[in-house]
């Protein structure tokens, strides 16, 4: 998940930029309902924190706790992404900002420059983040259990049943017989874990943790390109 997606989408289709542009289209879209579950769920579950503020209070609505709660949901991947989709969706906005030519594009240059050092931040963090790996012995037969498991179920099973799943939708006219389409939703489901995980835990200040994790999303990654 997370950049990845658009990554082998342009290089893929580099030959065709309007299925180029199609597939990173569906792509966005996929990113617009997964950012803001992972930056939230998934953020809960990888820091063990509660979404909802943990002081005791007979009133419900204080200004203390909506703004706490505020805080966790609305952060700052989720605010960029809102402010791009009401960007991208303003015909006023485009005029401005996007569009060749627009009194404000070379704001719009500058943005665009920022974003794109986005990936390699992600990859500078994550191997970082490999220096705070406590030192142990990483080919044992219990982590080569744990390596197996996972790798079935992320890499065989979970694509092995979406596309089951597609084939279905499919055939009964839920889902459009779009052929890049479901090539970016079958790619979606083949995906190695996100490296933002790596992220999340470096943000709560949990470094030993954040180091298990870059080490295992490296040999996650290694099995992925075999």
């Amino acid at each position: 998940a997370g950049l990845l997606p658009l990554l082998f989408s342009r290089s893929i289709f580099s030959g065709n930029p309007i299925l180029a542009s199609k597939a990173v289209a569906y792509s966005s879209f996929f990113l617009l309902g997964w950012s803001p579950i992972f930056w939230t769920i998934g953020r809960s579950v990888l820091t063990l924190e509660d979404l909802s503020p943990s002081e005791k209070s007979d009133r419900i609505f204080e200004p203390e706790k909506i703004l706490k709660i505020a805080k966790k949901i609305f952060s700052p991947p989720i605010v960029a992404l809102l402010g791009g989709l009401v960007l991208g969706s303003s015909e006023i906005a485009k005029g401005v900002l996007i569009r060749p030519g627009a009194p404000l594009e070379f704001v719009w240059s500058s943005l665009k420059m920022l974003g794109s050092a986005y990936s390699p931040c992600g990859v500078l963090v994550l191997a970082g983040s490999l220096a705070n790996a406590p030192r142990e012995k990483i080919l044992t037969v219990p982590n080569l259990k744990k390596f197996f498991g996972i790798s079935v179920i992320r890499y065989l099973l979970l694509p092995l049943s979406i596309g089951s799943l597609l084939l279905k939708l499919v055939k009964y006219g839920f889902v459009p017989n779009d052929p890049i389409l479901l090539f970016v939703i079958m790619m979606e489901a083949s995906m190695p874990p996100a490296q933002n995980s790596v992220l999340i835990l470096q943000l709560a200040n949990m470094r030993e943790e954040a180091g298990k994790l870059a080490r295992l999303l490296c040999i996650f990654y290694v099995i992925g390109m075999i």
